[in-house]
């Protein structure tokens, strides 16, 4: 039947855009994952639609594209929370999966910059001068990261 034959389809591309990412075909890579969603989304291949966005989100990690990848790994995570019980690893790690990618997507300049202009717009609030904001800022940037590698050495 022509669900069936979706369904091979759609993992044969699912396979053919691992394959392409690991061999570092990034564009053949996202092709791919995108057919495979298009054939599963056809089919309601829940878990592996799933996966599909995983593997899509993972493409657009590595290509430093975070909100895309924050979007893809979303889908991911929004179809495994209605399937999976919540204790399952695998939601656990696309919660882990989307933390990294907004840690990354956040420079310590636009973290800086965004902390500053807070402040200056409740300067007369906070009596505070330019160089209390920058080791402000630069504090909870740290802590921040801390906090990060904490969690990310207690998931594994």
């Amino acid at each position: 039947t022509k669900s069936k034959l979706n369904q091979e389809e759609s993992i044969a591309r699912s396979n053919l855009g691992i394959l392409f990412l690991k061999t570092n075909h990034i564009y053949k890579a996202e092709s791919q994952f995108k057919k495979a969603i298009s054939l599963k989304n056809e089919i309601q291949e829940d878990l592996s639609l799933s996966n599909s966005y995983n593997n899509l989100g993972n493409l657009y990690r590595l290509k430093e594209s975070y909100e895309k990848a924050i979007l893809n790994y979303g889908h991911a995570l929004k179809i495994r929370r209605d399937i999976l019980p919540l204790s399952n690893g695998k939601i656990w790690s696309l919660v882990q999966n989307i933390s990294t990618c907004i840690g990354k997507s956040i420079s310590e300049f636009n973290y800086l910059k965004m902390i500053e202009d807070i402040i200056s717009e409740n300067k007369q609030i906070l009596d505070l001068d330019v160089q209390s904001i920058n080791h402000f800022a630069k504090a909870n940037i740290n802590a921040t990261i801390r906090s990060m590698t904490i969690h990310t050495y207690f998931s594994r």
